[in-house]
Parts: structure tokens; C-alpha cells; sequence
């Protein structure tokens, strides 16, 4: 049995996304990592070709990112990556998201042992949120409540393919662009989750990808002029619940030491620094 994890990006560095990390940690696992690049300025893709370099599991291939068509363009990317994806089965990983350890030790033998009905596999996902010991219940703003996990993985072969899956236009259809259906999802209990990054950025990059999101869904969306997690946590507490930062995966230890401040907040200084320090080696290796 063959596993895939696909990925699609662009500008990693930059964005502050956890690409690398989440890439470290899907190779512990799978037999093959699948990346598109969507014309990457800030050094992302020339990293991503010394990790080539040194795991020859992992493929990529470019695809310019097209701004006149940006709200469907995570899911054209996506598509492209899936398409390159040799696998048996291929698991999603977003560039913002870090599959957790208990998942990669216990992925593999989940899959042997699985039924030949369930051609989907649905994942808890956590939603951090301003810091690493934070997850987020619902939107602060606009109030709608996060997704608690989603499908993830498929087997290939059967047409799958993202689209637009109950009005959400990244989720999974079959071959007919109908939404999988449950009876044919396995639904991950104690075997692992998906952390989702995204919303831990310092405040100027997030209140860029806020800005950006919203204005695609929100006819009305009047962009924000600045973003403070601080400020948000404490005025919106009942959004939000404290965790165990043991729940993070190992891979991103390091990043929380380095990126964040003495209040845990993320500083994109930091990040870059991090970055250079992580990645400054040849061949991905740590300085």
C-alpha cells in the first residue's frame, strides 16, 4: 500500500505558513509528498527543491497562481497536486496545517485494516488560534463556528477530486461533483487530528489573510485597518478555550520557542529569523 500527501502554496516564508513543518511530518509517514508551487517569490521553492535534494518522496511541480480567478484557485491547485498523487491513498495537508504525531504512528495500520466500503477518511481537526495553547471555537467577528474535522484523505482512482462540495467550494465530490457521502467516510476517532495553524500569524499577516478571506464570501466585508490577538482573546473569551500546548505536534516545539513573544503572541520578525535558522542549511539541515 502506497500513501500520498499533497500540498499546494505560495510564498511559505513569507505568509508565515507551516509548510516545511507539516512536510517533515507527513514524510513520516507517507511514501510519496506532492507539492505545487504557486510561483513563490520569497525563497519557498528554492527550499523545497533542497528538501528534493535530500528525499527523493518528494515531487513538485509549478502552477502559477491566477489572481483573476483567486477564490477557486486553492481548490485548481489542489486538483493539479491530486492529480500528480500515485498513492493508493492521498491525505491532504494545507500548508497551514500539521498533521499530529498519534496520526503518523497510527495512519499506516489504519489503512491495512480498513474496510474496502469507506473510500474517505474524515479527521478531527483543531483550529489554533492567536497562540499555540488557544483553539478557537467560532469566528470572534462574524460568529460562525469552526469546523470540527473534515475529510482529509481519499483513495485513488474513483474520481474524487475537490469541488464545490455543500457550498463548500474546497471539500471533496465524487466523480458525479456529488458530495461524498458519510456511509462511506471513516471517521477517525482516537487515531490522530489535524492541527490547523492558519489563524497563529502575527498580526500584520493575519490581518492581511483576514482581509483577503472575507472579502471573498462577504459581499459587504469592509476591511479591517488592523488586527490585535490580544485584544480579541480577552473582549471574546467565550470563542475560545485554552489547551494543552502538548498537543502540538513535536515538529513545531521549536517554532513556538522561537516565534513568539514573552506573551505567546507570534512576531513575523521572529518568523523569518526562525526560518533562517531552520532552513539555512543545506539541504533543509538545521544550523
Amino acid at each position: 500500500m502506497k500513501i500520498s500527501v499533497y500540498t499546494c502554496c505560495n510564498n511559505a516564508i513569507e505568509n508565515e505558513f507551516t509548510l516545511f513543518e507539516g512536510m517533515m511530518q507527513a514524510l513520516r509517514f507517507c511514501d510519496e509528498f506532492v507539492y505545487v508551487d504557486g510561483g513563490s517569490t520569497d525563497g519557498t521553492l528554492e527550499k523545497m527543491e533542497e528538501f528534493v535534494e535530500r528525499d527523493s518522496r518528494i515531487k513538485i511541480y509549478e502552477n502559477p497562481w491566477e489572481k483573476r480567478i483567486r477564490k477557486a484557485m486553492t481548490m485548481i491547485q489542489k486538483n493539479i497536486a491530486l492529480s500528480h498523487c500515485s498513492g493508493d491513498w492521498c491525505f491532504l495537508m494545507d500548508a497551514d496545517e500539521v498533521y499530529s504525531d498519534s496520526f503518523c504512528l497510527t495512519v499506516r495500520k489504519l489503512l491495512e485494516n480498513i474496510g474496502n466500503e469507506f473510500i474517505a477518511i474524515y479527521i478531527p481537526t483543531y483550529h489554533f488560534y492567536g497562540r499555540f495553547d488557544t483553539i478557537c471555537l467560532r469566528d470572534p467577528l462574524l460568529g460562525h463556528s469552526y469546523y470540527k474535522g473534515k475529510i482529509y484523505g481519499v483513495r485513488n482512482g474513483l474520481g474524487i477530486h475537490h469541488g464545490n462540495a455543500d457550498g463548500d467550494h474546497d471539500g471533496f465530490v465524487d466523480n458525479n461533483d456529488v458530495s461524498l457521502k458519510k456511509e462511506n467516510t471513516c471517521v477517525l476517532q482516537d487515531s490522530g487530528y489535524v492541527c490547523h495553524f492558519g489563524h497563529v500569524r502575527s498580526n500584520e499577516k493575519y490581518l492581511i489573510k483576514k482581509n483577503d478571506i472575507e472579502r471573498r464570501y462577504y459581499i459587504d466585508w469592509k476591511d479591517l485597518e488592523r488586527w490585535d490577538f490580544e485584544k480579541i482573546l480577552k473582549e471574546r473569551s467565550d470563542c475560545f478555550e485554552k489547551i494543552d500546548i502538548s498537543l502540538i505536534p513535536s515538529i513545531m516545539t521549536k517554532r513556538v520557542m522561537e516565534t513568539t513573544n514573552e506573551k505567546g503572541f507570534v512576531v513575523h520578525d521572529k518568523v523569518l529569523s526562525y526560518y533562517k535558522r531552520f532552513l539555512g542549511g543545506r539541504n533543509g539541515e538545521d544550523k
